[in-house]
């Protein structure tokens, strides 16, 4: 018999609809699938969780027992069960009262299998996290907060593991470098050969920690993380966890560049101040491409005798390569910009208005990569070459090229 209140039928069946899934799991239920819904609808927990005055949360959690089969127990507080092997939550998100016209948007719910710290951990990675860059409400600030809570749940994570072996392939949940050198201090510390790792490894993590930009990047790629690279490798660092380990690195040497453009001001720094650091980031930008080109595509690939050897493509970071390409059309439009500057009287300048020409680019996370602030990107180019109207020839149709990019004095 289904509930003569819609809102009770439909929290009850939203819960058999995630627990009860198949055939074979709906068969295992405590009675049949009506028993369970009449039985979840006519629930205390349910009646407290609709009251309208009541900010009570609901949990569903789902128990098994080899007497009874699967059940699913209610509660107004949050708290986790033994037994559980799965766990809803409902909450609600206002003071309305709830009705079946409104329910989707004033309750909430989430659903969780793992631990509380590995829930969160996805919820942040997966949902969260691409949602905030989405809506362009993540400036440094908030992004350092964020990765320093991401990076503390997966070590909490990993932590809550140790008593088990840990697989040295398994790279969830290692975001930085960080979280690598915690791996084997933790989790990965009974593994073969984890002390000579973590040593390795923590040397290559500490020298993008010493604050040291711009060109002494350069200094570390060739000083330091080339060398305890060949030392991993050479002590039979697996290929999955190495391909990982190079995305972090990659990762690393942009957060470093980053930090010292946004520093600088790409677009408002002296042209020849733009210029160095450009000129340094585009290095070491193509010092770590060229390195793992090297390592993965050449000698890597040759037998030495100890069966280390790198299999199928040489590694190619995608991030990496589409940084180096936006800082390369950033020294060309700053180079453009430059020239004109040099060749337009101050009357032209006005009337083509160059002062203001980088304002738009301003609003812009240039040197952030990914497919939100792309379109973004993509988007002011052609914005910028309208705020002139480009004639057949002459400096306004070169101003107009200095929008697109594509053109150098």
């Amino acid at each position: 018999m289904v509930s003569s209140d819609p809102t009770k039928d439909y929290l009850a069946r939203t819960m058999l609809e995630f627990f009860a899934t198949s055939s074979a799991s709906r068969s295992k239920l405590v009675g049949t699938v009506e028993d369970m819904q009449n039985k979840l609808c006519e629930s205390q927990e349910v009646a407290s969780f609709l009251d309208g005055s009541s900010r009570e949360p609901l949990q569903a959690a789902l128990t098994n027992s080899d007497a009874y089969g699967l059940d699913i127990e209610l509660s107004n507080r949050i708290h986790p069960l033994k037994e559980a092997t799965a766990y809803m939550y409902f909450f609600k998100t206002g003071n309305d009262e709830v009705t079946v016209e409104n329910i989707h948007r004033t309750v909430s719910m989430l659903s969780m299998q793992d631990s509380a710290v590995d829930g969160l951990y996805h919820l942040l990675h997966s949902v969260f996290l691409p949602l905030l860059v989405k809506d362009g409400i993540m400036d440094e600030t908030l992004q350092d907060l964020v990765r320093n809570l991401e990076a503390g749940l997966s070590k909490l994570s990993m932590s809550g593991s140790q008593n088990e072996r840990a697989n040295i392939n398994d790279v969830v949940g290692i975001l930085t470098l960080e979280n690598e050198v915690d791996f084997w201090r933790g989790a990965g510390r009974d593994l073969d050969g984890a002390q000579g790792y973590l040593e390795q490894i923590k040397e290559i993590a500490y020298s993008f920690d010493e604050g040291e930009e711009g060109d002494d990047v350069v200094t570390k790629l060739e000083d330091v993380v080339r060398a305890k690279l060949e030392d991993l490798w050479k002590d039979q660092y697996p290929q999955k966890r190495m391909t990982h380990l190079l995305k972090l690195i990659g990762d690393a040497v942009t957060r470093s560049i980053q930090k010292k453009m946004n520093a600088c001001g790409i677009w408002t720094a002296p042209f020849v101040q733009a210029e160095r650091e450009l000129s340094q980031a585009n290095e070491a930008l193509k010092k770590w491409t060229d390195t793992t080109k090297e390592l993965t595509g050449q000698f890597w690939k040759e037998d030495d005798g100890d069966g280390a050897r790198w299999r199928g493509e040489e590694f190619r970071d995608e991030k990496i390569q589409g940084l180096k390409q936006r800082v390369q059309k950033i020294m060309e439009i700053r180079t453009t910009h430059d020239a004109l500057q040099g060749l337009l009287t101050p009357d032209e300048e006005k009337a083509l208005q160059l002062g203001t020409a980088f304002k738009k680019f301003e609003e812009v996370k240039a040197l952030y990569i990914n497919p939100y602030s792309d379109a973004i990107w993509n988007q002011v180019l052609p914005a910028v070459c309208q705020c002139v109207a480009p004639s057949a020839s002459g400096p306004d149709l070169t101003l107009c090229l200095v929008g697109s990019g594509i053109e150098r004095l």
